[in-house]
């Protein structure tokens, strides 16, 4: 019995002091004097309690469960120095465990401090490599350009007298550089809807010449264009999916490219009939992710954009709220 008592007794006093300490000690702060003296105030009743949890404990609940006089045959002073013993004690335990805890979770703290660092370094260091290359392809865009315009200017000057068909492609080509190559007209690189269709026109022109006129496509443009703007090469980049990954030479299943504007929104459709063999760069959804982040830098939530990519075809719906 005395055995029971014992270890009940230590269970319920330990608990009672370190959870409280430790409560005690999560909650004290030095920012104002009423919030130090709140803190003081908390440890002086954990210790109250625990001296009157103490007497009542082994004097009542005890004694009513074990019926030993022993358990009230007891100096009270001899009590107080003891209380004040375990008081003492479980505090300063509940303190070590307190700073111990403190220390690693600052320690982890430092960790991840340490690893954001170094993750903003690289962020930094590719933000650089990005710099810099962009900074190369800027200069080889000024240089370039120029070149290879007058060379193709010259062909076809010189095409001219062969083959009226060989000059026009040089002509579509120059286009088609020209305007691939020229900055937007804004922080967000919009363009003219008029030019950027005229480019694609252009460079669905000049593939027909290059498989002679082979290519099953139907263009649709309507509505008011003038004064529209659009971010460059949107479009342009589906027209490029139609074809690296399209079935053009289906009479019976062409390939449908349409852009209609009203009331100052534009509404884009395409449908395709897909090769067998896709290739990767249209499965892997590489380029569908990047006209998606740059609707929505440009466009923030001012589009709909909805893909279909069934088994045998290929459909985008697109539209552009204000444009």
């Amino acid at each position: 019995m005395n055995v029971l008592y014992e270890i009940s007794y230590f269970i319920t006093q330990s608990l009672f002091l370190f959870y409280s300490f430790l409560y005690c000690l999560k909650k004290f702060s030095k920012k104002t004097t009423w919030t130090i003296s709140i803190g003081v105030i908390r440890f002086i009743l954990v210790g109250g309690v625990f001296f009157i949890m103490r007497y009542v404990l082994r004097y009542y609940i005890l004694y009513a469960i074990f019926h030993e006089p022993a358990f009230r045959k007891f100096e009270l002073k001899e009590l107080n120095i003891a209380s004040l013993y375990w008081v003492i004690s479980y505090l300063l335990l509940a303190s070590g465990y307190y700073y111990f805890e403190r220390s690693i979770e600052k320690e982890r703290e430092l960790r991840l401090a340490e690893q954001e660092k170094v993750e903003q370094m690289l962020l930094f260091e590719e933000s650089e490599r990005q710099r810099l290359a962009f900074e190369q392809a800027f200069i080889q865009a000024q240089i370039n350009p120029h070149f290879l315009y007058n060379v193709l200017s010259f062909l076809y000057s010189e095409a001219l007298q062969y083959s009226e068909k060989m000059a026009e492609s040089i002509y579509i080509l120059s286009d088609i550089m020209r305007y691939s190559l020229q900055p937007g007209k804004n922080i967000n690189n919009k363009v003219s809807l008029a030019k950027e269709l005229e480019y694609i026109q252009n460079f669905i022109k000049l593939n027909q010449f290059r498989f002679n006129d082979e290519f099953q496509i139907r263009l649709k443009f309507e509505g008011d264009f003038e004064g529209a703007e659009i971010s460059s090469m949107i479009l342009m980049t589906f027209v490029e999916n139609i074809f690296k990954h399209a079935d053009l030479k289906d009479p019976s299943n062409p390939a449908v490219f349409e852009v209609i504007v009203r009331n100052g929104q534009l509404f884009f459709f395409s449908k395709n009939k897909k090769k067998a063999v896709i290739s990767k760069e249209l499965s892997n959804g590489i380029g569908l992710e990047y006209i998606k982040k740059r609707l929505s830098h440009v466009y923030g939530g001012d589009y709909y954009l909805n893909v279909d990519n069934e088994e045998d075809w290929y459909t985008v719906n697109l539209t552009l709220f204000n444009i």
